[in-house]
Formats: structure tokens, C-alpha cells, sequence
């Protein structure tokens, strides 16, 4: 039970990403980094704009960004997917501590309740 609970949340974070358009200042500067990156073939430096560098945050999330632009083209679903796949990966790593703490039950309801969350389930998806 507690895996169809897990598995609906999942889907219900996946069906949703194109569903809405870009809207919060935050992630449309981070998406078109990524969009920068793949129209001008630079991916060393992150750029805000066509001349300003971004040394703000890590570049692995505009690789992702940018990644995910290239094989998707440019848009919300696209540049929404990395954070998705992070949240995917970060249900699995509760699952797996919960599971090596007590058994697969208590991995499920840890990964669960983990992805029901409401700042796990928003960051999931922006």
C-alpha cells in the first residue's frame, strides 16, 4: 500500500512539471542559463545574460539544465526534469538508509513520507 502511495506521489510530481508555465524570477534565470548554454555551445561558463557571468551557484544544475534542453528541447518540462530526477534520486537514497536501518517497509514509508512533503514535492519540479 505504502508503494502505490509513493509511486502516486512520484507520478502526480512527473505528470505535473509541464503543466505550468515558468513563473518564479529564480527558476527562469536558472533555465535560461541552461538555454544560453546550448545556443551558444559554451559550457564552461555560466552566463545571466550574453556578456555577464553567473558565478552565484554550481554549474553542475546548468549542465543538467542545459542536458535536458538538448535532448528535449527548450522548455518547462525540460528544464524542470533535472530537479525531478534529483527528487527521484534523493526518494531512492531514503528508501535505501530506511531500509538499512530496519527493512523494506520502513525504507517505503521513510521515501514516502520524504516525497509527500511539501518543500520536497515544490523543489521536485523547479
Amino acid at each position: 500500500m505504502v508503494s502505490f502511495v509513493l509511486a502516486g506521489v512520484v507520478l502526480v510530481r512527473l505528470l505535473t512539471l509541464p503543466g505550468y508555465p515558468i513563473l518564479d524570477r529564480t527558476e527562469a534565470r536558472y533555465a535560461y542559463i541552461g538555454e544560453l548554454m546550448v545556443q551558444t555551445g559554451n559550457w564552461t561558463t555560466p552566463f545571466i545574460d550574453h556578456d555577464i557571468p553567473f558565478w552565484a551557484k554550481p554549474i553542475l544544475s546548468f549542465w543538467l539544465t542545459a542536458a535536458s534542453f538538448s535532448i528535449f528541447g527548450i522548455n518547462a518540462f525540460a528544464a524542470r526534469l533535472p530537479s525531478f530526477l534529483i527528487f527521484i534520486g534523493v526518494c531512492w537514497i531514503t528508501f535505501e538508509l530506511g531500509r538499512g536501518e530496519r527493512d523494506k517497509e520502513f525504507g517505503l514509508i521513510a521515501a514516502a513520507i520524504f516525497a509527500s512533503t511539501s518543500l520536497a514535492f515544490y523543489l521536485g519540479g523547479t
